[in-house]
């Protein structure tokens, strides 16, 4: 999708429309639970176990979204037939002047991807986000009682969801402000860095109210920095090559998601609570932050354009 949004969206709105794509991972930690747990127990059609109706009937909106992208999802704005001619002339020559204001960007067959130490780089940096993210995604619940013995079984269920929602409005809120400056390697950081400090005080309080706000803090900063991120690499590669970077990043990071539950699993039973685990998942965004800072972006790009971008927006 990253390509995708490349061949469609001028580069100071990649950030947003990335932001707008991945508002579905939130979105369906959000109605995901509820609805499966409502199919499971209320779908109960001839001699068919609830869970098997819950996954046939979950899995059908996704076979009908591919055949749908198949067939409206164009792989160019010069085949779109609800663009008129001069709408598809205008958005050409934006992309001719972006692409004739840059500096030459990296351009690397798939073989030479696999070994780039750039690409090999972000992957580190993705797998350490997926750590963060995907460990207190799992153990979410289990944290969420362990802040407080008084929650019942549904309120941590409702409560684990209120996260999600606040995460979603932020990936939204701060895509948007990483295309208004222009500004992709800082807009990656911060929300890491938030993301760690999140961690580490839910870690430490015992306060149920304080624990809630900083796990929410956490998971914010967690899905806030996909975007800027994903974004980032159209500052670094050529476009065919960005299709190739996103997938290797992604294959990669998306271990991560893997490690982090393991991680809070293995620290937990160590320990006899949860709490310890997200030191390790603390330490893990607060490594990534620092590895982003570390990211050269061409000059010209990252500072000329952001001006001229500012510009022709005041225009």
């Amino acid at each position: 999708m990253v390509f995708y949004f490349a061949l469609w969206f001028r580069e100071k709105e990649r950030a947003t429309a990335t932001g707008l794509f991945l508002l579905a991972a939130p979105v369906t930690y959000l109605v995901g639970a509820p609805l499966s747990t409502a199919l499971m127990h209320y779908v109960t059609l001839g001699d068919i176990a609830g869970w098997r109706w819950m996954l046939f009937l979950e899995g059908l909106p996704a076979i009908v979204g591919g055949v749908l992208c198949y067939r409206y999802l164009l792989d160019s704005p010069q085949k779109a037939t609800w663009l008129t001619q001069s709408e598809k002339d205008w958005l050409a020559a934006e992309f001719e002047r972006e692409k004739a204001s840059q500096p030459p960007v990296t351009h690397l067959g798939t073989w030479q991807a696999l070994t780039n130490p750039i690409i090999l780089y972000l992957s580190v940096i993705y797998f350490l986000s997926q750590v963060g993210a995907l460990g207190i995604g799992y153990w979410l619940p289990q944290i969420v009682q362990n802040l407080s013995a008084a929650f019942s079984l549904t309120q941590i269920g409702l409560i684990a969801g209120l996260p999600y929602a606040a995460a979603g409005v932020g990936l939204v809120i701060w895509a948007r402000l990483s295309d208004r400056f222009y500004e992709r390697k800082f807009f990656t950081a911060i929300p890491l860095l938030l993301g760690a400090i999140g961690l580490f005080v839910a870690g430490t309080t015992q306060d149920p109210y304080l624990g809630m706000a900083a796990i929410t803090l956490a998971l914010t900063g967690i899905f806030a920095t996909k975007s800027p991120f994903f974004a980032m690499l159209t500052q670094l590669f050529s476009k065919p090559t960005v299709a190739v970077a996103a997938a290797i990043i992604s294959s990669l990071g998306n271990c991560g998601g893997f490690v982090g539950p393991y991680i809070v699993g293995v620290v937990k039973k160590a320990t006899g609570t949860s709490s310890a685990g997200l030191f390790v998942l603390s330490g893990a965004l607060l490594l990534a932050a620092l590895m982003t800072l570390f990211i050269v972006i061409p000059r010209h790009k990252s500072k000329q354009a952001s001006l001229q971008a500012l510009k022709m927006k005041e225009q």
